[in-house]
């Protein structure tokens, strides 16, 4: 048994734009060598968003860094 969910553009518009915000500001930690700074910023998008919001903003900052997903994250050191 399965459901469906449907979005307004305007609840797409958001959703992306919460993403490419959190991806962005994962990014400027992991820049900075702020490891602890963006480990409380992703216990934020968890409290907020929830485990799959979590695992989207991962997946996508492991793709900029040319990784498959975060579950396989290395550093850049």
């Amino acid at each position: 048994m399965g459901f469906q969910i449907t979005l307004t553009e305007a609840q797409v518009a958001q959703l992306w734009a919460y993403l490419r915000r959190c991806v962005n500001e994962v990014e400027s930690y992991l820049r900075a060598d702020d490891i602890s700074g963006a480990n409380t910023f992703m216990d934020q998008v968890v409290n907020e968003g929830g485990k799959g919001c979590h695992d989207l903003v991962l997946d996508a900052v492991a793709r900029i860094r040319g990784q498959s997903d975060w579950r396989t994250f290395i550093s850049h050191e």
